[in-house]
C-alpha cells in the first residue's frame, strides 16, 4: 500500500472528489491507529534494559508512520504546502516545528487535525494517547503480555525487526518454560524470526527445542542445525545478532 501511495505522490496525484478524499482519509485513520498502538506498546514495555531494542524499534515504527501521515496529507491537500510543513517539522528546531503545526492548522480540516496533531505536537506519550483515545482506545497490558502482543500483531503495526526484538526480549524475560509465541514463530518462513524463536527455545529448554525442530521442513531444520548443533564457542552469529552489530 505504501509503495502505491509513494507512486501516486511522485505522479503529482491529488484527490479530485469527495469519494477519493474519503478513501485517503480512511487510510490516514489506519496509519494513525497503528501509530497509537505503537505508542501504547512503548508505554507498556517500561524502561527496563531488557526492552531497549524493542523501544528503539517501536520508535522507528512511529517515525515511519509519521512519514506516511505527511505522504497522505500531500495527496489530500496542496503537496507544496505539505512539503514545507514536513521540512520544518523534520528540521529538529523547536520553533520550526511550531511553525509547521501553525501552517497545518490553517489549511487542513478540523476532523483531520484531531487525527494528526496528537502524533505531531510535542506531548508526552500519556498525553498523546489521551487525545487519541476517543478515536483509537488502547488496552493497557503488562510488559510480558505486550511483548507477546508485538510478536502476534499485524505487520501494519510492527515490522519483522520489531517482532524479532520482542521475541529476543521474551527469551531473556525469565518467563517460565517455552512460550506459545516462540513455538509458533519457529515455523515462520522468515529466517530472522525463525532463528530468534529457536534461540529462545533452545536457551530456556533444549529438550523442547529438539522436540519441536523435528517437526520442521528439512530445509528449515538444516538451517537451524548449522547454528545450534555447533559448539557454543564456534557458533555462528544469528541474523538478529548480525543486524544488531550493523545497527
Amino acid at each position: 500500500k505504501c509503495e502505491i501511495l509513494v507512486s501516486l505522490q511522485c505522479c503529482g496525484y491529488q484527490v479530485r472528489d469527495g469519494d477519493e478524499f474519503f478513501l485517503i482519509k480512511q487510510r490516514l485513520e489506519e496509519v494513525v491507529s497503528s501509530t497509537t498502538w505503537c505508542m501504547a506498546a512503548l508505554l507498556d514495555i517500561g524502561q527496563e534494559e531488557l526492552t531497549r531494542d524493542v523501544k528503539s524499534a517501536l520508535g522507528g515504527e512511529i517515525d515511519l508512520q509519521r512519514e506516511r501521515v505527511f505522504l497522505l496529507l500531500s495527496l489530500m491537500y496542496q503537496p507544496q504546502q505539505i512539503k514545507l510543513v514536513r521540512e520544518n517539522f523534520k528540521s529538529g528546531s523547536g520553533d520550526r516545528r511550531v511553525y509547521s503545526l501553525e501552517l497545518l492548522d490553517i489549511f487542513i480540516a478540523q476532523d483531520v487535525k484531531g487525527l494528526v496533531f496528537p502524533i505531531l505536537e510535542e506531548l508526552s506519550l500519556e498525553q498523546r494517547l489521551g487525545y487519541l483515545d476517543v478515536h483509537f482506545p488502547q488496552q493497557h497490558l503488562d510488559p510480558l503480555a505486550r511483548l507477546k502482543d508485538i510478536v502476534n500483531c499485524e505487520y501494519t503495526k510492527a515490522n519483522r525487526w520489531t517482532k524479532a526484538c520482542a521475541l529476543h526480549a521474551l527469551a531473556r524475560s525469565g518467563a517460565n518454560g517455552v512460550l506459545d509465541e516462540q513455538v509458533a514463530q519457529l515455523f515462520n518462513p522468515d529466517p530472522l524470526l525463525r532463528e530468534v524463536a529457536a534461540w529462545g527455545i533452545e536457551k530456556n529448554d533444549p529438550a523442547a527445542y529438539r522436540r519441536n525442530v523435528e517437526k520442521l521442513s528439512e530445509t528449515s531444520k538444516r538451517g537451524l542445525d548449522r547454528v545450534f548443533q555447533t559448539a557454543p564457542d564456534s557458533r555462528p552469529l544469528l541474523i538478529f545478532e548480525k543486524v544488531s552489530l550493523l545497527k
